[in-house]
């Protein structure tokens, strides 16, 4: 899910509907509700696939996921407004899931961490093809990281993930070149597959959520620039992971759409701000 701005949109583009299947529908949020689209092209049905807008380059992008249960791509689509186009880039990223893509307004650079537990490439887009920064430092092996820009402080952060068995929760900035570990006084617990955005209406960058290995949370985290603090919602989503969250520009509020529980996939709206 992800705005664009372009088109005034809010997008939301296929997931897994069960265990072992997934979906190609886009559906758009305004007005406090859903509505499916029927573009003429769409990209075939998938999860944990990527979603993000360029300014520079007016594009909502959507790259890789899984088509099916093990079965990774690496294909590069754009949202038009009224329909997907597939890009066909010289060079694209190996196939992967549940990447995670922001874009850097500091910097000017559409970045792709593609963490497919084995590997920690860094990507940039620059309009028509991909190519590997190959920063001198990097997070490290990891899959179900989450990645936003916060334009109140202008860094792009990366925050936890999974290595094997093993849950993150260490926080990383993107200087444009490469990667700096940060250390704030206080953090999240080991989390992977929780949801990030920001909202420009108050000026925050949102964590909600996650995976610790063991059980979901629900708990809601504001970054400050330098330390993580807990906010004490008075209400809040059950406990999930895997939800993708986005800023609804119609509402001046971050939106947040179903996720999986533990045991049952999730079909709430939530919105927060």
């Amino acid at each position: 899910m992800a705005d664009d701005p372009a088109t005034g949109q809010l997008i939301l583009f296929g997931g897994a509907t069960g265990s072992s299947s997934s979906a190609n529908d886009t559906w758009e949020w305004s007005g406090g509700e859903w509505t499916e689209l029927s573009p003429a092209v769409s990209p075939p049905a998938r999860a944990g696939a990527s979603m993000a807008y360029d300014p520079s380059t007016q594009q909502l992008l959507l790259f890789g996921g899984a088509t099916a249960p093990a079965t990774n791509v690496n294909n590069t689509w754009e949202w038009t407004g009224t329909t997907w186009l597939h890009l066909k880039p010289t060079t694209a990223p190996p196939a992967a899931f549940d990447s995670t893509m922001a874009f850097d307004s500091a910097t000017d650079q559409l970045v792709l961490f593609e963490d497919l537990c084995t590997r920690n490439v860094t990507w940039e887009w620059t309009g028509s093809n991909w190519v590997n920064l190959h920063p001198a430092t990097s997070p490290g092996d990891r899959c179900g990281a989450s990645m936003a820009y916060d334009n109140a402080t202008s860094q792009l952060l990366l925050f936890g993930g999974q290595s094997g068995t093993t849950y993150h929760n260490d926080t990383w900035e993107w200087t444009g070149t490469t990667w700096s570990r940060l250390k704030p006084a206080a953090s999240p617990a080991d989390l992977g597959y929780t949801s990030l955005a920001y909202n420009p209406s108050a000026g925050q960058l949102v964590l909600f959520g996650g995976y610790n290995g063991a059980v979901a949370t629900n708990k809601t985290w504001t970054w400050t620039g330098s330390t993580w603090t807990k906010d004490k919602v008075s209400a809040s989503p059950s406990i999930r992971f895997f939800a993708p969250m986005a800023f609804d520009p119609s509402s001046g509020r971050l939106l947040l759409f179903g996720g999986y529980d533990g045991t049952n996939d999730l079909g709430d709206t939530w919105s927060f701000g």
